[in-house]
C-alpha cells in the first residue's frame, strides 16, 4: 500500500473554502489503486466504496484553518487545516477498508473533488472506527515571509 495521495483540484478547493464549504470522508476498499491523473471526483471512485447498509460517509466537522507566522523575516510559517477526527459508528459486514478519502461536497458525486486519500488497514466488525488525525491536521501548508519587500 502506498502513502497519502493528494488530488490537485480538491486541494485547491480545500485552500479556498475549508471552513465554509462541506467536506466529507468516505471509506474505500483496499483494491483501489489511486490515480490522481484520472480520478478527480468522488464519483470516479464510488465503485470501491463500502457497500454494507450500516456504512455512511462522515461529514468533516469543527473545521479550522490556523496560520502560524514565521519567527523572523525569511522564515517559514504554516497554515494547518484541521477538523474533528472522522468517525464511523458500528459499521458491520466484515468489509476490508484500505483508504479514507476526503472530498469536497459540491452538488453531487460527479462534481465533488477528491482532496486526499490516506491508506488505512481495517476490517469492519460492528465496532466504531475513529481515525485520529495528527497534530498537523488534515493538511499543512508551509509559507515563507520575504526578508525584504
Amino acid at each position: 500500500m502506498s502513502g497519502r495521495v493528494q488530488f490537485p483540484i480538491g486541494l485547491d478547493l480545500l485552500m479556498q473554502a475549508w471552513t465554509t464549504d462541506p467536506f466529507e470522508w468516505a471509506l474505500l476498499d483496499p483494491t483501489w489503486v489511486p490515480d490522481e491523473s484520472t480520478e478527480v471526483y468522488i464519483g470516479d471512485v464510488t465503485a470501491y466504496e463500502l457497500t454494507d447498509g450500516s456504512y455512511a460517509r462522515d461529514v468533516a466537522t469543527t473545521k479550522t484553518r490556523v496560520p502560524t507566522a514565521p519567527a523572523s523575516p525569511g522564515g517559514e510559517g504554516t497554515i494547518v487545516f484541521g477538523c474533528d477526527n472522522p468517525e464511523w459508528v458500528a459499521i458491520a459486514g466484515a468489509e476490508a477498508v484500505g483508504w479514507a478519502v476526503l472530498f469536497g461536497q459540491v452538488t453531487n458525486d460527479a462534481d465533488s473533488p477528491l482532496v486526499l486519500a490516506q491508506p488505512i488497514s481495517y476490517t469492519t466488525s460492528g465496532a466504531t472506527l475513529t481515525l485520529t488525525l495528527s497534530v498537523y491536521g488534515v493538511w499543512q501548508v508551509s509559507t515563507v515571509c520575504p526578508a525584504q519587500f
